[in-house]
């Protein structure tokens, strides 16, 4: 993953003995909230956004499964708080 305040590649798996996953220690040592994918990945180089309003900040993003297709849908804590997905 990608941190686009920055533009540095992290993974995004838990080494043994740290917290929490690269990409997640770098955001949170850099006071960052954004990350996008890797070209290569299978959706390609995308930033991570709610799938309702557009918000970027990783934290507050979270995901549901779609009713049709297998297709999980990212939505931010105050969408979903809202039902803003029927």
């Amino acid at each position: 993953m990608k941190c686009r305040g920055d533009g540095k590649w992290f993974c995004n798996v838990r080494l043994p003995g740290l917290p929490s996953s690269c990409i997640i220690l770098h955001l949170v040592r850099a006071k960052q909230k954004e990350v996008s994918l890797h070209p290569e990945s299978t959706l390609g180089e995308i930033t991570l956004e709610c799938y309702n309003c557009g918000q970027r900040n990783v934290f507050l993003l979270g995901f549901i499964a779609a009713k049709s297709d297998s297709v999980v849908v990212l939505l931010c804590r105050i969408c979903l708080s809202n039902n803003a997905l029927k």
